[in-house]
């Protein structure tokens, strides 16, 4: 039988890609549903890149969630990346797809064959070491985390041999700058953990300079540094909707900072600028609107 239906038995999500009909020869043809756009094609398009907090809560934290439902019935997807991500214009649909490789697990908690494993450039480096588990997609979901902040190719998009060289020599797959750890900490700190290795606690440094590894993790100790697929699914949301709420105040204070911390004096009216200051930000919070990211682009 074709591999995609073998995988999509019983696969029945509303975030994983279904199969609507397939051709009676085995691998000619399958029909899937239609989207505007896959989110490799839509972070890597031409133009400045700015990342947003509904891609974390409307996009990957759907998608942590199917990974959650594959896991649950305890099978590994293998070829996580953000090819695979598939989405409407207004978010209504958002799907994992590329789950042919699906594999369930044995008793042990590993895949018993290690011969496919998906795309290098998102695979978990600890593969070279020992047999695909689900902590090898959450690797892959660290990666597509680090592809929304910072806007580029893990790896840069090399080519497959310097990609495997460096990922056995335990460079991790982004250099995250200042500037995106400053705006997007608590997430930058959720990619961290999603992709740490035996090679290092990749990109995340309690806020030194060092953007390229710090101490290595115990190989034993990689599923404990991991998050589950499961627990991602709010710990996504949870951290974007922080780090967005942390850097419209700190806007707020930049742009309406007083000579006096402590209180105004205007028209002989005395107020606290601390309570003040609380108030504005929450306001400017509450009142954000969705954007939407394909104003102005061609995803098709």
């Amino acid at each position: 039988s074709s591999p995609y239906l073998s995988a999509s038995w019983d696969m029945n999500h509303p975030h994983l890609l279904r199969i609507l009909s397939w051709s009676l020869e085995p691998g000619k043809w399958v029909c899937c549903e239609l989207f505007d756009a896959n989110l490799f094609k839509y972070i890597h398009r031409p133009g400045p890149w700015f990342a947003e907090a509904c891609l974390f809560t409307k996009i990957l934290s759907p998608i942590a969630s199917a990974v959650a439902f594959l896991h649950g019935k305890n099978f590994v997807h293998k070829d996580i990346n953000s090819h695979h991500v598939l989405f409407l214009q207004d978010f209504s649909r958002v799907v994992l797809s590329g789950h042919n490789l699906t594999k369930s697990l044995s008793d042990a908690g590993y895949h018993t064959s290690s011969a496919k494993r998906g795309e290098c450039h998102w695979m978990d480096p600890e593969c070279y070491k020992r047999k695909y588990c689900m902590e090898s997609d959450v690797y892959s979901l660290g990666v597509i985390m680090g592809e929304v902040l910072t806007g580029e190719q893990p790896y840069n998009g090399e080519m497959h041999g310097r990609v495997i060289k460096k990922q056995k020599d335990g460079v991790p797959p982004f250099q995250l700058s200042h500037d995106v750890r400053r705006r997007w900490p608590r997430l930058c700190q959720l990619y961290s953990q999603c992709t740490a290795t035996s090679g290092g606690l990749n990109n995340w440094s309690d806020g030194k300079d060092d953007e390229t590894m710090t101490d290595a993790v115990d190989e034993e100790d990689i599923g404990r540094v991991r998050p589950k697929a499961h627990e991602l699914v709010d710990a996504l949301i949870v951290a974007a909707q922080a780090d967005e709420a942390g850097a419209a105040a700190a806007a707020w204070n930049h742009n309406h900072q007083e000579p006096n911390n402590n209180v105004v004096v205007a028209s002989g009216m005395m107020m606290n600028t601390t309570t003040t200051t609380m108030m504005h930000a929450a306001g400017s919070i509450n009142n954000t609107q969705s954007h939407n990211p394909f104003e102005g682009s061609n995803n098709n």
